[in-house]
C-alpha cells in the first residue's frame, strides 16, 4: 500500500497544480475583462465630455448640464454621471482623490477605485472640460463594480469548490486501483517471497494479471518449481553418497583374488596377530576366499 499512497500523492498533487492554473487564466481574464471595461468608460467618458464641451460652448452651461442629467438619467443604473467645477474640486477635494490627481485633473483624465465602508467597490473616471472664457469643469463617471467583484468571488470559489471535487475523485479514483492493481499483488509477491526463503517452494503467487506484475509473479513461481527440482536432485545425491561411504574399500589384492567389494562383509574377517617385538604386535584381517 505504500506505493499505492505515493502513486495517489503524485496524483493530487499534479491535479492541484492543474486546477490552480486554471484558476489564475480564469481570474486573469476576469482581470483584463475588468481593464478593458475601464477603457470603454474612461473613452465614453471623453466623448460625453467633448459633446458637452460643444454644447456649453453653443448652448451654455445651463444647456450642457441639462443634457449631462438627460444621459444620466437614461443610462444604465450603475453608472451616474456628474457635473464638477474644477476650482470647486481643488478647493474641496473629495476623499477618494488626492491633491496630486487634483492638480493633474487640468491635463489628464484621473481614474480611482475605492471600497466604501458597506464593502461596495465604486471606480470614479474624472474627465476635463473646458471653452474660452468659462471657468474649467470636470464630468465624473460613477460606477459601482459590485456585480463584477461578485461574479469574480464566485468564479473563485467555485474554481476552488471544482478543485476539491476533482482531487477528491482522483484520490479515491488512485486510491483504490492503486490497492487492488498494485498494492494487493506486490504484498502477495512479498509473502510468497518470504515463504521461499524459508523453504516453502510448494505454493504459488495468486496473481493473475496481464501486466508487469503479474510476469513478475509468473517468473517467481518458475523460479520456486526450478528451486524445488534442484533441491530433489541434491537430496538423492547426497542420499547416494552417503550408500556408498557405507562399502569397505576396494584393493588390489581383493581384485587378485576375485572378491569384489560386493562380495565383502566387513564383519566376517578375522584378525592375525603376530609378535614382532616385546610388547608390541601387529595386526591384519583375513578376508576368506571367495568358494566360487
Amino acid at each position: 500500500m505504500k506505493l499505492a499512497r505515493k502513486l495517489t500523492v503524485a496524483l493530487l498533487v499534479g491535479v492541484l497544480a492543474v486546477m490552480a492554473g486554471y484558476g489564475y487564466l480564469e481570474i486573469r481574464r476576469e482581470i483584463l475583462i475588468l481593464d478593458a471595461d475601464i477603457a470603454k468608460n474612461e473613452k465614453f467618458g471623453r466623448g460625453a465630455a467633448a459633446a458637452l464641451e460643444t454644447i456649453w460652448a453653443t448652448d451654455g452651461e445651463a444647456r450642457a448640464r441639462e443634457i449631462l442629467e438627460l444621459i444620466d438619467r437614461h443610462g444604465p443604473d450603475v453608472v451616474r454621471l456628474y457635473w464638477h467645477s474644477l476650482e470647486d474640486l481643488k478647493a474641496h477635494p473629495p476623499a477618494t482623490v488626492s491633491a496630486a490627481d487634483i492638480q493633474a485633473l487640468e491635463h489628464r483624465n484621473v481614474i480611482t477605485l475605492r471600497q466604501t465602508t458597506g464593502g461596495e467597490w465604486i471606480r470614479r473616471i474624472y474627465v476635463p472640460m473646458s471653452i474660452p472664457g468659462a471657468r474649467p469643469a470636470a464630468i465624473e463617471v460613477v460606477e459601482s463594480l459590485q456585480a463584477e467583484h461578485r461574479y469574480i468571488d464566485m468564479t473563485r470559489r467555485h474554481i476552488a469548490l471544482a478543485t476539491a471535487l476533482v482531487a477528491a475523485m482522483c484520490g479515491f479514483i488512485a486510491m483504490g486501483l492503486g490497492y487492488w492493481l498494485v498494492g494487493r499483488p506486490m504484498a502477495q509477491l512479498r509473502d510468497r517471497a518470504r515463504a521461499i526463503g524459508a523453504g516453502d517452494l510448494t505454493g504459488r503467487v495468486r496473481v493473475r494479471q496481464h501486466d508487469e506484475i503479474g510476469d513478475l509473479a509468473a517468473e517467481i513461481d518458475v523460479m520456486s518449481d526450478r528451486l524445488a527440482a534442484t533441491r530433489e536432485r541434491l537430496a538423492a545425491a547426497s542420499t547416494r553418497a552417503s550408500s556408498r561411504s557405507r562399502l569397505p574399500a576396494w584393493s588390489p589384492s581383493s581384485a587378485s583374488s576375485g572378491i569384489s567389494p560386493g562380495d565383502m562383509d566387513p564383519s566376517s574377517a578375522s584378525p592375525t596377530c603376530a609378535r614382532s617385538r616385546p610388547g608390541r604386535s601387529t595386526c591384519s584381517r583375513r578376508s576368506p576366499r571367495s568358494t566360487a
